[in-house]
């Protein structure tokens, strides 16, 4: 199918003639040129989503993975990290951690337990996923059974946010991770990492 934008006058006009490919055309002194850019097919939705914020002039500046998603955490934690809708004398949150078969997970919870408390939260629950030998430690988080436990937690009102190592103890996959940050926010919860998913 063919999308045609109407063009204002003096203006360009975009238009997608074949999958994947933008046509802009443009006036200059009484004559056309077109400007072909190929669209990156598949790949991540950021980068698409950026690619076509390019075929519309107004990419601006491009934002890191890492830092677009660093904004939308701290964005969601706000309703949850600012409510005092909860008598508390203080948040109560799960320490969470997914490794790899073998892995000495002690260290991970003696900093996680470190960073609570310099916080001045709660450990109210402390959580270990383990993948088995030969099997992957980033697939879908509902998968895994210590997840699923957080995500209980936090549903119910019991826990009032989760803090982990750093997201890939969440996921790795950027749609995962952001669909678990949106989930825990959804129930007026926060997502705390001890390592951001980049520099502020």
């Amino acid at each position: 199918m063919t999308t045609i934008h109407m063009a204002v006058r003096g203006a360009a006009a975009t238009t997608t003639l074949r999958p994947n490919i933008t046509h802009t055309v443009r006036p200059f002194l009484g004559t056309v040129s077109v400007e072909s850019r190929r669209l990156p097919h598949g790949g991540d939705w950021m980068d698409r989503e950026y690619a076509f914020r390019v075929s519309l002039g107004v990419a601006g500046e491009r934002v890191s993975s890492g830092k677009r998603l660093l904004q939308l955490r701290r964005r969601l934690n706000q309703p949850g990290l600012s409510r005092e809708g909860r008598v508390r004398p203080r948040r109560k949150v799960v320490l969470y951690a997914r490794t790899f078969h073998g892995e000495d997970v002690a260290p991970i919870f003696d900093r996680l337990k470190e960073e609570a408390d310099r916080q001045g939260w709660h450990a109210e629950r402390v959580i270990h996923d383990q993948a088995p030998l030969g099997h992957g430690a980033h697939a879908v988080p509902e998968h895994w059974p210590g997840w699923r436990s957080v995500r209980h937690l936090i549903s119910a009102g019991l826990a009032d946010g989760v803090l982990v190592p750093d997201r890939s103890h969440i996921s790795s996959n950027d749609a995962a991770y952001t669909s678990e940050l949106e989930f825990v926010a959804e129930c007026l919860g926060f997502t705390a990492l001890l390592v951001p998913e980049a520099e502020p």
